[in-house]
């Protein structure tokens, strides 16, 4: 079997359909149906990667944020997952910074804040996340807590295509496209 991946892709779904949250390197379940709990002082246990949190990893902060997120090895709680992805952001985790957008953005365990959500790509993709970037076109594009933009949408999706989101190469081809056909 192949080890190479296609390069990841952005979403292409106006405002209020959820992307894949990013994992910041969170490891795939071998179980179908979830990963088990794992027990307290494990090295992947939910306890281990909280107290790596707290002393400012700020990788293990979005990774607990993701499983908060989606359940896995714990309770699902996104008020929980959102405050992590907070501290991760405030530490320089670019995925925290998106992940938490998207949760301001789909009110998911926060109150919902299109514009803060904004705000929390932007941050993401100055950081350097092509996610960011993309979402944020997607925001600029529909005008979904900032203004109407397609200029630059077409810029923040090029910009997420250079880094590999090949979905975003096609959003941004459209919408230009669209553009030229308008003038």
């Amino acid at each position: 079997p192949s080890t190479t991946s296609s390069p990841p892709r952005a979403p292409a779904a106006p405002p209020g359909v959820a992307p894949k949250l990013a994992t910041s390197g969170a490891p795939p379940s071998a179980n179908a149906v979830g990963p088990p709990v794992l027990p307290a002082g494990s090295p992947d246990s939910p306890e281990v990667i909280d107290a790596r949190c707290t002393g400012g990893d700020a990788k293990a902060c979005v990774y607990l944020g993701f499983r908060y997120t989606e359940g896995r090895g714990v309770e699902k709680a996104p008020a929980r997952a959102a405050a992590l992805y907070e501290r991760g952001c405030g530490l320089g985790e670019a995925a925290g910074c998106a992940n938490l957008g998207l949760l301001l953005q789909l009110g998911k365990g926060v109150r919902r804040d299109e514009r803060r959500a904004a705000r929390m790509y932007e941050s993401a993709c100055t950081m350097g996340s092509a996610i960011g970037c993309a979402l944020l076109g997607t925001l600029h594009q529909h005008g979904v807590g900032v203004p109407r933009d397609a200029a630059r949408a077409i810029e923040l999706y090029r910009r997420a295509c250079t880094a590999g989101l090949v979905q975003s190469c096609e959003d941004a081809r459209k919408l230009d496209a669209r553009g030229k056909k308008q003038r």
